[in-house]
């Protein structure tokens, strides 16, 4: 039996998603509740290895679960148990079968991520590490306008905290980038084939940092059109970022 799982979590309390040897993951906080349930060891794969203090409500695992009793054969048996198990900053949305073709990541298609600024003085309580509170002037149109320059293929290595490594492929598409405005809150919307390490941090980032006058946009352009590596990157905090949705083709 191949599950697959729609995930949603608070990064704020965890050091990402990807297991390290501390066990404060959330693919390790997942495999501790599928131990105590199944009374072995099952390894979650995840779809996007999301950073430190980075949040999902839409991330995507599978697991491989085998043999199954007749009792736990079915997935919403297998959600409730989990979600009895696992601490309240996380939750399995949806259990599913699944083909034992499919893989979480290398089956993806496409991901959306979302970044949330908060245009003001004063930053609600509730959104403390949900938000990157930003003081001052910030210039809509303009990140509108750098939205605009992101759409399509481009090489993003000036936008990658990675961006030494020789072997690794930068080229990325991304399909629609957007910026919405309601009211003091500023969300950044970014759907792509793929994403680099630090990738969507640091374009908004950077994008922050025209808007408000720190950086030209001409700069901006110039790394993106010449696939400059960054000598000082200008990464937005990880707790407004989060991982919303992962596409898969439809067969």
């Amino acid at each position: 039996m191949k599950l697959k799982l729609t995930i949603a979590y608070d990064g704020s309390f965890f050091a990402g998603w990807q297991s390290q040897c501390h066990g404060n993951t959330v693919q390790d906080t997942l495999e501790r509740a599928f131990t105590q349930i199944a009374g072995g060891r099952i390894i979650v794969y995840g779809a996007s290895r999301t950073d430190a203090g980075v949040h999902a409500i839409g991330q995507v695992a599978h697991v491989d679960l085998g043999e199954v009793s007749q009792k736990m054969s079915s997935p919403k048996r297998w959600q409730i148990a989990l979600n009895a198990s696992l601490p309240p900053q996380v939750r399995i949305l949806r259990a599913e079968r699944i083909s034992e073709q499919f893989h979480a990541r290398f089956s993806a298609h496409s991901k959306i991520y979302r970044y949330c600024l908060w245009h003001e003085d004063i930053l609600p309580p509730l959104l403390y590490q949900r938000a990157w509170q930003i003081h001052g002037p910030l210039n809509i149109a303009l990140m509108s306008s750098m939205a605009n320059a992101l759409v399509g293929t481009h090489d993003f290595r000036g936008f990658t905290a990675r961006s030494g490594s020789k072997r690794e492929n930068t080229i990325r598409t991304l399909y629609c980038v957007k910026v919405l405005k309601r009211g003091k809150e500023v969300q950044l919307i970014f759907h792509g084939n793929g994403f680099l390490y630090h990738m969507v941090r640091m374009l908004v980032g950077a994008m922050v940092h025209v808007a408000r006058g720190t950086l030209l946009r001409e700069e901006f352009v110039q790394r993106l059109t010449a696939a400059t590596p960054s000598i000082a990157p200008r990464s937005a905090p990880a707790a407004g970022l989060y991982l919303t949705r992962v596409l898969y083709q439809k067969k």
